[in-house]
């Protein structure tokens, strides 16, 4: 009995242990597991590049950031492409920038789209190599809303490059400029977006046929906002992109996504100038980004 008795207390005993080591080692292992989700690397948040255009400077897309900066994101880096065609990079960007906004200057502004293409591109490329970005929102002014369209769809296949996400086009002529190759009431679209005129190739712009083949191979899962300007009836445009010109962008992607929307800005503060500083599109363009209010 008593035999019995010492093997029974043994045995609980040695089931007493087994169950403080069992609970150790789960507590250990539990740790491990946090402390290994805790430093693993996380996803940085997706930066916006805001480009300008044709003739334009810093001070183009100044006030969009600046204002994006004041409650959607962190104004992060500045891009100058300079004449000589190098490439400099200013300012501060780490993967726990809070929505990095980035400028990108071409010094040459005067250079043609395809140019500015092929510069987007090197730059795209760096910020995916140094800070690990696999996507990107895209603004551009004037004709910086077509360098992007542009670089976007030569890249769809390109995986050196981080993957255009967001695109708001603001005053871009995809189809023309006035006193260029387009005037006002000249041209037409249709429901598609399809213009009626279409503009062959000149020293700045691809032609829109061009741009057509081009997007074919535009990426289908790009949410697309595009805003442009109506001052004066009479006129149909901004003082510098028609209307038309505008609303063209429509036939060349909304076959391949669908999520798209343009919005027409009408009166004085629609001027082509004005319309980056106008405080409606400042708003639209930062809730269609960021989700602000």
């Amino acid at each position: 009995m008593r035999k019995n008795v010492k093997t029974t207390i043994v045995l609980a005993v040695i089931c007493a242990i087994l169950a403080i080591i069992a609970a150790f080692l789960a507590y250990g292992k539990k740790k491990s597991m946090n402390m290994n989700m805790s430093s693993a690397p996380s996803e940085p948040d997706t930066p916006t590049l805001y480009l300008h255009g044709i003739d334009g400077t810093k001070k183009s897309t100044n006030h969009l950031i600046t204002v994006a900066s004041r409650n959607s994101g962190t104004r992060s880096l500045t891009i100058n492409v300079k004449k000589n065609k190098s490439i400099e990079y200013h300012g501060h960007l780490s993967k726990t920038t809070r929505n990095p906004l980035i400028q990108v200057n071409f010094l040459d502004n005067k250079a043609p789209i395809k140019y500015q293409v092929n510069w987007l591109t090197q730059i795209l490329i760096h910020l995916k190599q140094k800070y690990h970005f696999n996507d990107y929102n895209g603004v551009g002014y004037y004709s910086g809303g077509v360098t992007i369209l542009e670089n976007a769809a030569q890249n769809s296949d390109n995986h050196q490059i981080p993957k255009l996400q967001k695109f708001v086009s603001i005053a871009t002529p995809y189809n023309g400029v006035v006193g260029l190759n387009d005037r006002a009431n000249q041209n037409t679209v249709n429901s598609n977006g399809e213009p009626q005129i279409k503009h062959a190739a000149n020293r700045f712009y691809p032609s829109y046929d061009q741009m057509i083949s081009d997007c074919k191979k535009f990426p289908s899962d790009v949410q697309i906002l595009n805003i442009y300007g109506s001052y004066n009836d009479l006129l149909n445009s901004d003082g510098k992109v028609t209307i038309p010109s505008a609303q063209s962008l429509k036939y060349l992607v909304s076959k391949h996504v669908q999520n798209y929307h343009e919005i027409q800005m009408n009166g004085q503060n629609a001027k082509h100038k004005v319309l980056v500083d106008n405080q409606a599109v400042n708003r639209i363009i930062n809730s269609f980004l960021f989700g602000d209010n």
